[in-house]
């Protein structure tokens, strides 16, 4: 039952969270244009590469966190708080480096015009503290999931994305500013990480003392999950370089495009997020019957490709009215991008099938070595498909990314019971 109930949590929160800047996106493209709004997409690349580590440690930490819950819950908060000293040392870092650096940013890879030059700079800047603001809710957010506190965590999320979203749109119609825009998202990031640390720091609190810091636990985890990490820092940049390229490579409203489209075909993947999520820890339990848990995996792939194809259908059918009421006159030069993202992003559900089973089993060298293949077949077909295909070339380059992924983690689940197990 509760189960069911996390799962109805999940849904809820990835909903509003998905449809919020859906609905609003119209608001932001009409009071900002596609220009800025093409540099806000920037910033989020600069945000997932300052968060990367986190993802990699905070998918192994929500696995082990399982684990001392049931067993040594004592040393849970201590290891926390160590966690989030060295979280806000390497990201505090991370973020400096990328301030240090903003100069040439704007003017050598972005190349904006100098009308836009102070919003270009604001945008790194902005990059800059949301990654720190984010791997740090990032955190929170993996202990509330271990705890399967999911309730609780959607309850945040729920609240502060609507307020996010409606005092951003107030922003742009009020100052169409896209620096004071960027202030507001800030400053609700950072009540929102507040508000995470002290709901999970009550889910913990047991009458000893919260004051204690365990660093040497927070480092065995840390270590634990650099693997991890080295394997999403490849993720990243596999994810993230096609628009690392393009923005580099277009002009400023056809990244914008590219951004939007980039966005929709995310939403997709968010349709699948809530029910890894909530399954996760479940899942890392059923490993020690290893029949049950290759059962459970093989179901999950059939019904990952039945959403996939259900998906699809409703895309072919669908997508091109919702896209013209919604957007307007700019929905052609979106859809023509989307319609090739799409299918990547469909791929890439099948994948996360794999890349879960991989998680619980501690596979992570896996993860790695399909990242890394990714990365540099990305890497070497970007240019190329960029230069015969335009802004579309990218998208295609992010359908041989999750296609090669898709492949490898089937491959894995269909061959699991096999006598060779243990090389997928």
């Amino acid at each position: 039952m509760k189960r069911a109930q996390n799962l109805i949590a999940n849904y809820i929160g990835t909903a509003v969270c998905l449809l919020m800047p859906l609905i609003l996106l119209p608001t932001y493209l009409g009071y900002l244009g596609a220009s800025k709004w093409g540099l806000f997409g920037f910033a989020s690349t600069i945000i997932a590469i300052i968060s990367v580590i986190e993802v990699g440690i905070g998918q192994i930490l929500s696995r082990e966190l399982v684990f001392l819950l049931e067993k040594e819950e004592m040393r849970v908060l201590p290891i926390m708080r160590g966690l989030a000293k060295i979280y806000a040392a390497f990201s505090i870092a991370l973020a400096a480096f990328f301030i240090l650096i903003s100069n040439q940013i704007v003017t050598r890879w972005l190349n904006a015009p100098p009308n836009l030059s102070f919003d270009a700079h604001a945008v790194v800047y902005f990059g800059a503290v949301y990654g720190v603001i984010q791997i740090m809710g990032s955190l929170y957010r993996s202990l509330l999931i271990a705890r399967e506190s999911h309730a609780s965590l959607n309850y945040i999320i729920v609240s502060f994305t609507v307020s996010r979203h409606l005092g951003g749109a107030i922003v742009c119609w009020s100052t169409q500013s896209l620096p004071l825009f960027l202030l507001w998202y800030s400053f609700n990031g950072f009540a929102e990480v507040l508000v995470r640390r002290h709901v999970s720091t009550l889910s913990l609190h047991n009458g000893f003392d919260i004051s204690i810091v365990d660093l040497r636990g927070a480092l065995t985890l840390c270590r634990k999950g650099l693997v991890l990490s080295g394997a999403v820092i490849l993720s990243v940049l596999t994810t993230q370089i096609d628009k690392i390229v393009l923005s580099g490579t277009s002009s400023l409203s056809q990244f914008g495009y590219y951004v939007v489209a980039s966005n929709l075909a995310g939403a997709v993947l968010q349709i699948t997020h809530p029910f890894a999520i909530t399954y996760i820890p479940f899942l890392v339990k059923a490993t020690h019957d290893r029949f049950y848990f290759n059962s459970l995996c093989k179901r999950a792939l059939m019904l990952a490709l039945v959403v996939t194809l259900l998906i699809a259908a409703g895309y072919m059918f669908l997508g091109k009215h919702l896209l013209a009421m919604w957007i307007g006159e700019t929905s052609n030069e979106i859809k023509e991008i989307l319609d090739v993202l799409i299918i990547g992003s469909l791929l890439n559900i099948v994948y996360q099938v794999g890349y879960q089973r991989w998680i619980a089993l501690g596979k992570t060298r896996n993860i790695a070595t399909v990242n890394c293949i990714s990365l540099i077949c990305a890497v070497l077909a970007l240019p190329y498909l960029i230069s015969l295909y335009g802004v579309r070339g990218a998208a295609i380059a992010w359908i041989l990314i999750n296609g090669l992924g898709a492949i490898c983690s089937t491959v894995g689940i269909l061959c699991a019971d096999s006598p060779r197990k243990k090389l997928i």
